[in-house]
């Protein structure tokens, strides 16, 4: 057919493809790392909580900004080949210590660390921490007792044990007519609250590094899952 005639140029043609391949490219690598961050907090908390540490410890893995701090997706918006992210947490001494172990000794010149039991309460006033200082300050006296063979045991006396299994002390009861101020003794006990040990030593339990080294090498082949996605659609 005369006059009819096609024409095109490869560069214009290769530019175009490499626009939609540059394009998906960012776009994957952008979408991988956001997967990679969602599930590398998820699978270090799940480390936490196999070491039997507690989930309360495990939501310390965080993927949110600190306070102040960067923002931990990058970009915040949109795609780029230099996309980014962070996973801190807001436990990192406790962490540190129970991915590579650690030896805790007595501080400011103590000769032992006091090591709280099941029995003492964990938290007292404004959410402290218990230490024999403070048991004595809102429950009463503690008494050392040697065991042979056994580390020091800081014993509380004059308590009653709860249905729940916590105990608490024995408190006065009013006078009545019949009798004054008294303290009732039925079912008082003594039990160990406190363990005093030279140091303690904690063992490695968790894997946090492995946990990224993994997540890490998964990365590559997820930019190309999802570039190979984008560019059938």
């Amino acid at each position: 057919m005369a006059g009819l005639e096609f024409s095109f140029k490869a560069a214009e043609v290769a530019f175009k493809a490499f626009e939609r391949y540059g394009e998906a490219l960012e776009k994957a690598a952008t979408l991988a790392i956001r997967k990679t961050q969602a599930d590398l907090k998820s699978e270090l908390r799940s480390d936490v909580s196999e070491a039997g540490l507690g989930a309360r410890l495990g939501n310390a893995w965080r993927d949110n900004p600190k306070p102040g701090g960067p923002k931990l997706v990058f970009p915040e918006k949109g795609y780029s080949l230099d996309a980014a992210t962070v996973i801190w947490s807001k436990a990192p001494k406790i962490m540190r210590a129970f991915e590579y172990g650690a030896t805790i000794r007595a501080r400011n010149g103590a000769k032992y660390l006091a090591i709280p039991t099941e029995n003492a309460p964990t938290r007292v006033g404004k959410g402290e921490k218990i230490t024999p200082d403070l048991y004595r300050k809102y429950f009463g006296p503690l008494f050392s007792v040697v065991r042979n063979g056994k580390p020091i045991a800081l014993v509380a006396g004059g308590i009653r044990q709860r249905k729940s299994g916590r105990f608490t002390p024995l408190t006065v009861r009013k006078a009545s007519k019949t009798r004054g101020n008294h303290i009732s003794l039925t079912g008082a006990t003594t039990a160990i609250m406190f363990t005093l040990v030279p140091l303690a030593r904690i063992k490695k339990r968790l894997h946090a590094e492995q946990v990224f080294r993994d997540a890490v090498r998964r990365l590559p082949g997820l930019i190309l899952k999802y570039r190979r996605e984008l560019l059938r659609a």
